[in-house]
């Protein structure tokens, strides 16, 4: 027999307050690849040709440069939320829960980071 009341019980073993950020991070990141996706595929079909000068003067431009970023960025965040959702749901064990998610987390800032630097070098042309 427990003198403890129905309500101290069950007490701090709701909803973390967590869950509605990260739904919403990832809704508002999947409108921006969507429309970040529009744009490119409008690009590529506005193109006459792919030549190797025409494409290296697309990349040279700022709106273009500074939009690829944002589509790396993009896209580099909602992995991440959707890897995170999946480690979380499905891997049991804490210590390979939380190997799995720190590298993750270390892969995604990488990847974002090598898509960027290479936005840089075509963008500077070297």
């Amino acid at each position: 027999m427990s003198l403890r009341s129905p309500l101290s019980k069950v007490s701090y073993l709701g909803s973390a307050k967590a869950g509605f950020s990260h739904w919403w991070s990832q809704r508002v990141s999947a409108i921006a690849i969507a429309l970040l996706g529009i744009w490119l595929l409008i690009e590529i079909i506005a193109w006459p040709n792919f030549s190797y000068s025409e494409l290296m003067s697309w990349f040279q431009n700022p709106i273009t440069a500074v939009l690829l970023i944002l589509t790396i960025i993009s896209v580099a965040y909602h992995s991440k939320l959707g890897i995170e959702v999946i480690v979380e749901d499905y891997v049991h064990n804490k210590g390979i829960k939380t190997m799995v998610l720190v590298s993750s987390t270390l892969i995604h800032l990488f990847l974002s980071a090598l898509g960027i630097f290479s936005v840089f070098i075509l963008f500077f042309g070297i």
